[in-house]
């Protein structure tokens, strides 16, 4: 590693979470996810609606949103859920699919006093139980928001944009008191990039073939990267 490493930041669908990407891979694996997003919008009844939403906005090369598009499609996203109940929704995540190994390595971090951070662009409230689950320090997403009755208000509050998260990143790293230089990312996809080009040590889960090259190492597990940090 050749530096001490003071913070780790995670990405969370495909890298904190397992994530199966593409709809044949889907069928094939039974009670799996292709990201926390979609499985929100399942869970509320709302999987067609939500697809119909990304097919719209989302580039299906790159699976990516322009800034202006994706604040349409969070502003549409979170209309879909007006009316609707939380709870029933949120009970479908009470037990959910870490990357093997996370949270043992989440432990090694804390205890060789490495501070550790979530940013995603997917939603707030399934990172603050990570985080929770995780013991991690700092953990940001995009919130949708619930009234009083713990129903959907049909609003919510992007602090995560699309074209934004490597500064998010750089904000996260600043509360933990780290720097650029002794900061680790580790990511899976393109949504990625500018989080890997932000951080001193960009690392991987699982990384997309085509982004390979922009990190250091690429794992299969958190207990391979438990390993590399073991030794460096």
């Amino acid at each position: 590693m050749n530096r001490r490493i003071e913070a780790v930041i995670f990405d969370m669908d495909g890298t904190a979470l397992k994530q199966v990407k593409g709809e044949s891979s889907l069928r094939q694996e039974q009670g799996a996810w292709i990201d926390v997003w979609q499985y929100f919008f399942s869970a509320a009844g709302l999987a067609e609606e939500c697809r119909s939403l990304t097919l719209q906005y989302q580039d299906p090369v790159t699976n990516s949103m322009t800034p202006e598009g994706h604040r349409e499609f969070f502003q549409k996203s979170c209309g879909l859920l007006k009316g609707k109940s939380a709870s029933p929704i949120l009970a479908a995540f009470r037990e959910l699919p870490y990357t093997l190994g996370f949270i043992d390595f989440c432990g090694y971090l804390h205890g060789n006093k490495i501070r550790t951070g979530m940013v995603t662009l997917s939603i707030d409230v399934i990172a603050q139980q990570i985080k929770q689950e995780a013991g991690l320090e700092y953990a940001v997403g995009n919130e949708i928001y619930t009234d009083e009755q713990g129903l959907f208000t049909g609003t919510g509050k992007i602090n995560v944009p699309f074209g934004g998260k490597g500064k998010v990143v750089e904000q996260a790293y600043a509360s933990l008191g780290s720097s650029r230089e002794t900061t680790c990312f580790f990511g899976d996809s393109g949504n990625d990039v500018d989080c890997w080009k932000a951080v001193g040590l960009p690392l991987g889960m699982n990384v997309d073939a085509p982004y390979r090259h922009l990190v250091k190492e690429s794992f299969a597990d958190f207990y391979q990267a438990k390993k590399y940090f073991e030794k460096s």
